[in-house]
């Protein structure tokens, strides 16, 4: 079962921001807590770190790409570990 991963808070007040940075790759195995992307907003750029652990399978944003609070940003297929933490 794939899950996405949204970026729900980007910070109090922020509509929208920049990726900065992507800091996995298809096939990276995470964990709970894996900062997984650096976002750059008005005020700063913030480490994104991802809820869930398992396997990124899908990216579902580019470098350079404006997101909103709650747009999914990866996919993965969760580990045992990791879904036990979802």
């Amino acid at each position: 079962m794939t899950i996405e991963f949204k970026a729900d808070n980007l910070g109090d007040g922020v509509k929208n921001g920049d990726v900065a940075a992507i800091l996995v790759a298809i096939g990276d195995s995470i964990e709970p807590g894996h900062i997984v992307m650096e976002i750059e907003t008005d005020k700063a750029v913030l480490p994104l770190p991802c809820p869930h652990g398992g396997k990124v399978t899908q990216l579902l944003v580019k470098k350079g790409q404006t997101i909103t609070p709650g747009q999914a940003v990866l996919a993965l297929e969760p580990s045992a570990k990791g879904a036990a933490g979802a």
